[in-house]
């Protein structure tokens, strides 16, 4: 009985990730497809440490402020990148390593330009096109390692549980 109750709970945490991936999915396709794209200037980029909440734990996030056109006016905005914790990322882990925060950072110098996606809303609220990695707050790779592996327990659970003979 408790690897039944066991089997459905993991498979409803499946749920919730799958539930986390398509919303994380929708979110990335109205940027890439509602957010109009224009060229922009970077004025200065850097990497910025900042102390998470309740943690002694430092994250480092490429910042890099940015001018741009939209709708006939100049827009001063900036893309930030998700956060790196390790120098290097290890292959397991979904944020990128500090040292790829570095290189995107030198191959953008100041005055260099790229595409990025605004806001029509806000626009000094934009992403970069294409998305790098070290950007991409929509990935779900993650979520569906997280979704597949629950499921995996949940099935497996529940089979056990039809497999025992009583």
């Amino acid at each position: 009985m408790f690897a039944l109750v066991a089997g459905g709970f993991a498979l409803a945490v499946c749920g919730l990730f799958l539930f986390g991936a398509a919303s994380s999915w929708w979110e990335g396709y109205k940027v890439r497809t509602r957010w109009p794209a224009v060229n922009a200037t970077i004025r200065h980029c850097e990497i910025v440490k900042h102390r998470r909440r309740n943690s002694v734990r430092l994250a480092y996030i490429a910042e890099c402020g940015i001018t741009f056109k939209a709708g006939g006016e100049d827009v001063k905005g900036g893309v930030s990148s998700i956060p790196a914790y390790y120098e290097h990322r290890p292959a397991w882990w979904g944020n990128p390593g500090i040292d790829e925060l570095r290189v995107w950072i030198a191959a953008h110098p100041d005055g260099s330009t790229i595409t990025v996606h605004y806001n029509p809303e806000w626009p000094p609220q934009t992403e970069p096109v294409p998305i790098p990695s070290i950007f991409d707050r929509y990935s779900n790779a993650l979520n569906l390692r997280v979704a597949g592996i629950a499921a995996i327990v949940g099935f497996s659970l529940i089979a056990l549980v039809f497999a025992v003979p009583r």
